[in-house]
């Protein structure tokens, strides 16, 4: 790829309050044909740093996000759609290597899984690796719910990079927020999302995060990572713990309101 042609791809990214990081985001992608941001109505100057990269901008609400996220697949230019978080960096070796595959997989393909490591600290976490289709082809796919990476694809036929995450060129970077606030704030939005019909009884709030910090520590294996992994699955068992609690307060609510 040339350095001023733009690669035949949209990026959708959703945000909220991602002045701090969207900016770097942005700049990783700007050689895509379509930069496209859903703001769920931010605060801070996040629309400003859009319009800077010449974004399209749509707004929704939490409630109306999933039909406008598959609005704006049906929308986008391209045939190919790349998903982002407004706190994920994709670096230009990885660019180059979508492109390849995408021109290699014109017609058998429908979906690429990206390999992903996670930033905490300044350093990589190990534990939270993972791969997840980021790309893919916008007739094919669908979302399901408000989540970006709620993704249903039709008849999926996918490729792969080549994960090898000790090279964080070919690897899509997720700069991890390490306030507690931020996952006090990832049970809120968890909330509205889970079944109806699920209340939690008083030992969930009691046994959920302690189950959760033994899995994200021992079964994930964050102990490797040290102190910074230690922090990471008391966070991870700190936003389970304020779900539970948050559902178990729903549940007396509703309770009293049957009264």
């Amino acid at each position: 790829m040339e350095k001023d042609e733009k690669l035949k791809i949209s990026a959708i990214i959703k945000t909220k309050n991602a002045e701090e990081c969207l900016c770097n985001t942005l700049e990783s992608i700007k050689h895509l044909d379509e930069l496209i941001v859903i703001d769920e109505h931010s605060s801070d100057d996040t629309i400003e740093i859009a319009k800077e990269y010449k974004s399209k901008i749509k707004f929704a609400n939490k409630a109306e996000l999933k039909d406008t996220l598959n609005q704006t697949l049906q929308e986008a230019q391209n045939d190919w759609v790349l998903i982002l978080e407004q706190d994920e960096i994709v670096p230009e070796i990885l660019l180059g290597n979508i492109e390849k595959v995408i021109q290699g997989y014109k017609i058998s393909k429908n979906s690429l899984f990206l390999p992903i490591k996670t930033l905490y600290l300044n350093k990589e976490l190990r534990s939270a690796r993972k791969e997840s289709i980021r790309l893919f082809k916008k007739d094919e796919a669908e979302f399901f719910s408000n989540s970006l990476t709620s993704l249903k694809i039709k008849s999926m036929r996918y490729a792969k990079i080549n994960s090898n995450f000790s090279d964080e060129n070919v690897c899509i970077l997720k700069y991890l927020n390490k306030d507690f606030a931020y996952y006090n704030t990832a049970a809120l939005e968890r909330v509205k999302t889970v079944a109806k019909n699920r209340h939690p009884k008083y030992i969930n709030v009691v046994l959920a995060p302690f189950l959760c910090f033994v899995y994200w520590y021992f079964y994930k294996k964050a102990f490797l990572d040290g102190t910074r992994g230690f922090i990471f699955a008391k966070q991870k068992a700190f936003e389970t713990f304020s779900l539970n609690v948050l559902l178990y307060e729903k549940r007396i609510k509703e309770r009293n309101n049957d009264i």
